[in-house]
């Protein structure tokens, strides 16, 4: 790229390149700078146990990309193709005989039925709710706080007043008190508890049947696709998108200032070089570290300065990944062609290891969020070989092992022997598993934060997703619109609205507010027909969460965050 970019965007994860291909879709002139010499974030893919079996570092499956603004990009045109399985979700306790999803609500059903009497009668239930408000759920999450979408899309609800309070309460409500409300059975228990443990949340913490229902009901409609190739695809077509439109990528430019003139951004320096921004810098970047470190806390408010340090990170995650001679063969019926499954011996078990992460004690029998791809891609291992894929809850630093016999505490010394407990407790659900492993890698909170410093502590979601941190308080009170104190620098990533997962929205959303405020969203101008004259006086106005919504993208977004 010669000359200046208009817009400078710090990060090349989903997020990061969503937001550069919807500025450069518009005629803005896009330069991001990624600082691994690997680009893709948490979408990436690599060869970590033998040659020829490639596995997905941190994102596996991807629900949410079929139903985020990622999926109105034209990646198809870059190469990005999808695997779908016909059985693509599931779970089973060590002795059950297990629940599965199949490409019909009703062939799921049956599945739980045979589990247990009448829990089809409950999947069907949960599934009913989640069609009728689910739309409107997810156009809350997949647009701005404030953007009159939601509001347009959930308005027919209101003609059911009791219904929509019924579906609130249920929404609201903890993972343990929905399953406790739709299922008797333990393993469908599992199953939709664990989905609500691809966060940080508990089965008891209150907002977890929401994002249990959600991955769950979109498991029902659109499977869990995974890309052919691995995650790593994703961020290939990203980057061919991008380059089409005129843009860039470089790896191994780590920022380490975003220069600020006059109260506005106007550079990023990387290492010894220094990068013109001719209108915006867009950073990815978890906030206490964009704020205190890139920007300067002198550049900005004490009281936002003081909002930024209370900001607070979920329980880590321990991954692993195996390269197998063959399908495990599991106990439960139900997992044989599974695509993504939960392992967990009950939901009490399950609570019991999430309290042990989040006070730093080695959980003794974690729970599994597992899944092995090469069922749907053969491509991701040699002919015949298998590969497999889990995470789980654990302490970013280790005050004690709850299992009573790894007595290390530094994840250095405890990596290998938390493994071996990770597979010892996969052996109980699909006996003889060690037999057919070739080789396995674990990576650990800390091996997680080092490859991706957004993933502080181990934490994959790049911040709590308790109800204190969702929404209008994500990722500071009143800062939940993307922009800052500083003008002409906007913050995206999984650590603002509406969080993580390859959907795209934050950066999506990111963009957006972004164009809206160089009013090129709602003229459809170009760079030279429009001169790219940011709107300053913006910062000084401050409108109702209502005015904004309805002005969303016609006028200028105010700087201040306040709605």
């Amino acid at each position: 790229m010669t000359g200046d970019p208009d817009v400078i965007v710090l990060g090349s994860g989903p997020n990061g390149l969503v937001a550069a291909c919807t500025l450069a879709q518009k005629g803005l002139r896009v330069l991001v700078l990624e600082a691994n010499d690997v680009i893709g974030g948490g979408a990436r893919t690599a060869e970590l146990t033998l040659p020829g079996y490639r596995h997905d570092i941190c994102s596996a499956f991807h629900p949410l990309a079929h139903v985020g603004p990622i999926a109105d990009l034209p990646l198809a045109e870059h190469g990005l193709t999808w695997c779908h399985s016909p059985q693509p979700y599931g779970g089973a306790t060590p002795m059950g005989p297990g629940v599965a999803l199949g490409q019909t609500p009703e062939l799921s059903a049956e599945s739980f039925d045979r589990a247990m009497h009448r829990d089809g009668d409950g999947w069907r239930e949960l599934l009913r709710w989640w069609e009728w408000g689910g739309p409107a759920f997810l156009s809350l999450l997949f647009n701005p706080i404030g953007h009159p979408a939601p509001v347009l899309r959930g308005a027919p609800l209101l003609r059911h007043p009791r219904r929509l309070l019924e579906f609130a309460q249920l929404m609201s409500s903890s993972a343990a008190a929905l399953v406790g409300r739709a299922f008797h059975g333990d393993d469908a228990r599992i199953w939709l508890t664990g989905s609500v443990l691809h966060s940080d949340l508990s089965p008891d913490d209150a907002g977890g049947a929401a994002f249990g229902l959600m991955l769950c009901g979109l498991a029902q409609r659109v499977g869990m696709p995974i890309p052919r190739g691995g995650a790593g695809t994703i961020t290939s077509a990203l980057t061919r998108l991008l380059e089409s439109h005129g843009g860039e990528v470089l790896s191994g430019r780590r920022a380490t200032r975003i220069v600020v003139r006059e109260g506005r951004a106007v550079a990023v320096q990387a290492g010894s070089e220094e990068r013109a921004a001719r209108h915006a810098v867009l950073a990815t970047v978890q906030p206490q570290s964009l704020f205190r470190d890139l920007v300067g806390e002198g550049h900005l408010p004490g009281s936002f300065v003081k909002l930024v340090r209370r900001f607070r990170w979920g329980t880590g995650v321990f991954t692993i990944h195996c390269a197998l001679s063959e399908l495990p063969n599991f106990r439960a019926d139900a997992l044989h062609g599974t695509l993504a499954f939960h392992l967990g011996r009950s939901v009490d078990e399950l609570r019991t290891g999430v309290t042990d992460a989040r006070n730093g004690m080695l959980p003794a029998h974690p729970l599994l969020i597992a899944g092995i791809h090469t069922l749907i891609d053969p491509s991701r291992a040699p002919d015949g070989k298998h590969t497999l894929w889990a995470m789980t809850h654990a302490p970013s630093q280790i005050a004690g092992d709850s299992g009573g016999s790894i007595s290390a505490r530094t994840w250095q010394e405890a990596r290998a022997p938390f493994l071996e407990r990770i597979l010892d407790e996969i052996d109980a659900y699909t006996p003889g598993f060690r037999e057919i492993i070739l080789a396995a890698e674990g990576q650990s909170p800390e091996d997680l934060e080092a490859q991706n410093s957004n993933l502080v502590g181990g934490d994959i979601g790049s911040g709590s997703y308790m109800l204190d941190q969702q929404l209008v308080f994500r990722p500071i009170p009143g800062w939940f619109r993307y922009q800052t104190p500083i003008k002409g620098l906007y913050m995206s990533g999984a650590a603002t609205h509406p969080g993580g997962g390859v959907h795209g929205a934050a950066g999506a959303n990111a963009a957006r507010v972004l164009l809206a405020d160089l009013r090129l969203a709602e003229l459809g101008g170009t760079v030279s027909t429009l001169g790219m004259k940011a709107v300053d006086g913006s910062s000084r106005v401050r409108r109702r969460l209502t005015s904004a919504a309805i002005q969303d993208l016609v006028e200028p977004i105010p700087r201040d965050g306040q709605g």
